[in-house]
């Protein structure tokens, strides 16, 4: 019996300001993802269809991520130094809401797009590794290459270095649930002062604030009915 998707409430995480705000996460080996990759978040975007990275890994183009694009989410996994392969969700997202955002990639396998657990793009994923493994980046939350950035709130940032099921995705949408197995960042924003988003993954991707995003406090999360 195919899952139906509960209505979260969501609170907390960091506001960014649109100009100068975000958040980078320095370049380390446990990031540098090559066959299998998850990236996780959830956002809240003011305007929704304003264009540029919401997250990535990457300089010009981002090895994983996701970018917004004049309403809709697209997820982008690069396999070539240039060219990225973006993939646009066919929901659009409406601003001032909360979005559970979800990307997997497995190597010549598939590579996904999940929005609050549904998936929306299901595409084959290239016989070749990410462009990540042997190219030194950082990892950055509301910031892009271009000079563009992120006005809205982001919070609990999740990258795994394999492709989690839909069953897992699910879980840790509608109940919260942290899976571990194969984890190398989490960032719950839960510090809520200072310049430090701390990694809990256990390997120390921390990440820096620049540009004074704003700490929102976060209260107890409810799992709400699905409207009949």
């Amino acid at each position: 019996m195919a899952k139906t998707a509960s209505r979260v409430l969501r609170t907390g995480g960091l506001q960014f300001n649109g100009k100068d705000a975000y958040v980078e996460v320095p370049n380390s080996s446990s990031l540098m993802l090559s066959n299998e990759a998850t990236v996780i978040a959830w956002v809240k975007m003011n305007p929704a269809n304003n264009h540029g990275w919401i997250m990535g890994y990457g300089v010009s183009e981002p090895a994983y991520g996701f970018i917004r694009y004049y309403g809709r989410i697209y997820y982008a996994f690069r396999t070539k130094p240039s060219g990225a392969t973006y993939q646009a969700g066919t929901t659009w997202l409406f601003e001032d809401t909360w979005y559970h955002i979800a990307a997997t990639f497995k190597r010549n396998n598939r590579m996904r797009l999940y929005v609050n657990s549904l998936l929306i793009r299901d595409d084959a994923a290239p016989n070749e590794y990410l462009y990540s493994a042997d190219v030194i980046h950082s990892f950055k939350i509301a910031s892009s290459p271009y000079g563009t950035y992120l006005k809205g709130l982001v919070d609990t940032v999740l990258i795994y270095n394999r492709a989690l099921s839909a069953d897992e995705i699910y879980e840790i949408y509608s109940k919260g649930t942290l899976i571990k197995d194969g984890l190398v960042l989490y960032l719950d924003f839960s510090e809520g002062e200072g310049n430090i988003a701390y990694d809990k993954s256990g390997y120390g991707n921390h990440g820096y604030l620049y540009g004074n995003p704003m700490w929102v406090v976060k209260k107890a999360l409810r799992v709400l009915p699905k409207a009949r």
